[in-house]
């Protein structure tokens, strides 16, 4: 918690700094903002790109299997056709 006494010695070194160290830190909070902006973005891409695979190879992956269940399950065979099996849909 901020005390009363360092509250009125903040808001004196603030009174005495000239306007050059004003506008230094001024620009430095908007370049270091920036900067911080642009590494979040660039760590979020970073971890995306092999999540992104991963999820790629498991759905082509699947792909051959999807196939074959789905005729597996649209055919079947019956007394009728007991060689063949006969389609559903």
């Amino acid at each position: 918690m901020v005390t009363k006494q360092e509250l009125t010695e903040t808001k004196q070194m603030a009174a005495l700094a000239d306007p050059v160290t004003v506008m230094a830190a001024k620009i430095a909070t908007k370049t270091f903002s920036e900067l911080a902006a642009r590494l979040a973005n660039s760590v979020v891409e970073a971890a995306a790109k092999p999540l992104t695979a991963v999820y790629e190879a498991i759905t082509t992956n699947f792909e051959p299997h999807l196939k074959v269940t789905f005729a597996r399950c649209t055919k079947v065979k019956t007394i009728l056709n007991r060689e063949e099996p006969a389609d559903l849909l």
